[in-house]
């Protein structure tokens, strides 16, 4: 097992530190003697700026995860594939009991660091294991149970196996007056220090977790440009970041319940609220993503058809949907396939988006069904502009996975925008919560 040696965090703290003052200072030309004095200032005024501390969804990192082999005992443990790098190196820090909230979003304190073991019922703890190998050797007794589960820890990583955090998150700054937050919930409520972007928690097994991320929302923004169906040039807006896209944490179960219930309380009875929240739980994508595409695409299954949920059928008894390999798992995986390519492309063009070939039409088809001659005679250029389809440079892999998923920025058949659409319904999600 690795200790964490005092060198090691010590050269942490300090380059987190002076990048953060180098950032600060970035436009300033002064002497070395007025850069020491002035790291000084931002060290003690540090503590007191909301925008430094994390709150719930927080993205974690650990200087000891690989997404690459590891040997244990000589035996390679070599991760799936059916998961990105990226997602399996990074967790989300979820904070679900404290009383206190900064910009409407729960507040993080050094008491955060309780492991959840099981998804599903650890729903008021706050680190998942990294889905990664871990770079520090297990022990013996580890190893042999490593080797004996191979097939497990090849999908889920070594990490689960070994990671251990037994102390509290550690404020590294010293000369500062950290803001206090109310930790806990009914009785049991206590002020503790809030954590902030340069605070690290120590695993016992030799890794150092940070965050690269403070989980706060930020005003996202991005323009793309499409020509739509009349031929003129739209700047339209893309508001989800690639960490956003992945905070599987981003609403509770008890929140995606209210929003189902709201639209269609079957889909409570039925099981696609617990369906939604195990699998994004289990996947790691934001169930936001799903909601708005059950919204979308089958309007909240109002009209019954649940076997066609999010537009992936399950092929199965709905109330089997939880259980059934493909509807919602399919979905989730075609989202983050495309998330993970969109993430290592060097390029984020799309082509033959919003394309409708001839010569059967199959989208138009879907719509006016016998009716397709008679509305494609009176819309010759809508014609033409299906069939010709368009290229789009998407603005990150979250906008690239879900314009893969549903590759239409202007149906005129349906004088609709399915993109921005869907965007609209994710944006609202949150507007029937009320003050839940």
């Amino acid at each position: 097992m690795r200790e964490i040696d005092k060198k090691h965090i010590e050269e942490t703290k300090n380059k987190k530190i002076n990048e953060m003052v180098s950032e600060e200072l970035a436009d300033e030309d002064i002497s070395a003697e007025e850069y020491e004095e002035a790291k000084k200032e931002i060290c003690r005024e540090y503590g007191t700026d909301d925008d430094n501390y994390l709150v719930n969804g927080a993205v974690l990192v650990c200087d000891r995860a690989t997404s690459g082999l590891v040997l244990v005992k000589g035996q390679p443990i070599i991760l799936t594939s059916d998961i990105g790098a990226d997602i399996r190196t990074k967790t989300n820090l979820r904070v679900s009991k404290n009383a206190a909230y900064d910009k409407e979003q729960k507040v993080a304190t050094v008491k955060d660091r309780e492991l959840i073991e099981d998804p599903q019922k650890d729903t008021d703890k706050n680190i998942r294991p990294f889905m990664c190998n871990c770079l520090n050797q297990p022990n013996d007794e580890e190893a042999d149970e490593i080797l004996r589960n191979r097939e497990y820890y090849e999908k889920n990583g070594t990490c689960c196996k070994l990671i251990k955090l037994r102390d509290d998150w550690e404020n590294m700054i010293r000369d500062t007056n950290y803001q206090t937050f109310s930790y806990g919930v009914d009785n049991r409520v206590e002020e503790v220090e809030g954590i902030t972007m340069l605070s690290m928690l120590f695993c016992s097994h030799g890794g150092l977790i940070t965050p690269i991320d403070s989980g706060q929302e930020t005003e996202y923004q991005a323009t793309f440009t499409y020509t739509d169906k009349d031929g003129n040039l739209v700047t339209a807006i893309w508001n989800i970041s690639d960490n956003e896209f992945v905070n599987c944490y981003s609403l509770t179960l008890d929140e995606i319940k209210t929003i189902c219930k709201y639209y269609n309380p079957n889909l409570v009875s039925l099981g696609y609220a617990d369906g939604i929240y195990n699998y994004c739980i289990n996947k790691k994508l934001n169930p936001k993503v799903l909601l708005a595409t059950l919204g979308q695409e089958q309007w909240w299954c109002k009209n019954g058809n649940y076997e066609k949920a999010f537009g992936v059928g399950p092929g199965g008894n709905p109330q089997n949907f939880n259980n059934s390999n493909s509807g919602i798992l399919a979905s989730i995986t075609v989202f983050l396939d495309k998330y993970n390519e969109g993430l290592t492309k060097g390029s984020l063009l799309l082509k033959n988006i919003n394309c409708d070939p001839a010569p059967n039409y199959p989208e138009t088809r879907a719509v006016f069904k016998n009716s397709l001659s008679d509305w494609q005679s009176k819309n010759p250029a809508y014609v033409k502009y299906m069939e010709k389809g368009q290229d789009i440079e998407c603005v990150n892999a979250a906008m690239y996975a879900k314009l893969s998923y549903t590759p239409w920025v202007d149906f005129p058949p349906q004088g609709s925008h399915p993109l921005e659409d869907w965007l609209r319904i994710y944006n609202s999600l949150e507007d029937c919560l009320g003050d839940e």
